[in-house]
């Protein structure tokens, strides 16, 4: 596929070294990919992108490259995928000085690697050094024991997603992918109540869980969920997750 042809081009360049040259390859492969909705090609070069603006200190742009990444790598069922980009935005984290949230982003990205067996990605290798320089820098700013409990809370929340997904719960609410609002604008339209939610959502609680946190019922935690995937155009409490962890 021509769209493919671009990215694996881009691949090639980006590992010769000709990051100009694979930056371009992969801004054309997803645009052509967007345009005939080939998430795979969509993917690599979003991930690619990432890593090339990570490598130059733009650190907004990385951020934003990854993340969008997660929606098309969750309607391919690519776990892998998304265990990379948690992992490629808890390093964007730790370049920003945000010791607590990369370690969190860390955690959750080793959960689920853990939980699926990864032993690498067929398309591309992320930059272990890197990882190892913002994990060594994270734990030296927060301490061993405020490090490994932040590590514990992004694992906790992973598993938590996992479980709930691989159960298929009927408290697992989920809409029709839309087109996300303006991520500026996504707060702001969420009621207190919503945001108080999407953040337990984010800790990895259960519908019942947070029933009991805010003293009010399953039901209404079910129907603010509804709201919320509605509100920010998500499919998943994953989405809502990583939404939470990213901002």
């Amino acid at each position: 596929m021509a769209t493919q042809t671009h990215v694996w081009l881009g691949t090639v360049l980006l590992l010769e070294g000709n990051h100009e040259g694979a930056r371009l390859r992969f801004e054309e492969g997803l645009t052509l990919g967007r345009s005939l909705g080939d998430r795979l090609s969509i993917c690599i070069a979003l991930f690619n992108l990432a890593q090339l603006a990570l490598a130059g200190g733009d650190y907004e742009a990385a951020s934003r490259w990854f993340a969008e990444g997660i929606a098309p790598s969750e309607e391919l069922g690519d776990r892998g995928q998304v265990a990379h980009i948690l992992e490629g935005l808890g390093i964007v984290a730790g370049a920003r000085g945000e010791a607590g949230r990369a370690a969190r982003l860390l955690g959750a990205s080793e959960a689920l690697i853990n939980a699926i067996g990864l032993r690498g990605h067929t398309y591309y290798r992320p930059d272990r050094a890197l990882y190892e320089r913002v994990e060594a820098g994270a734990r030296a700013k927060l301490g061993e024991a405020a490090f490994e409990a932040a590590l514990g809370e992004g694992r906790a929340i992973e598993y938590a997603l996992l479980e709930e997904q691989e159960r298929k719960s009927p408290t697992l609410v989920s809409v029709p992918e839309q087109k996300p609002p303006p991520a500026g604008a996504r707060a702001e339209r969420l009621t207190h109540r919503e945001q108080e939610i999407a953040l337990l959502v984010g800790r990895g609680l259960t519908n019942r869980q947070i029933a009991q946190e805010l003293s009010i019922s399953e039901r209404t935690v079910e129907k603010h969920i509804g709201k919320i995937l509605k509100k920010l155009g998500f499919s998943s409490r994953a989405r809502i997750a990583a939404w939470v962890a990213h901002r």
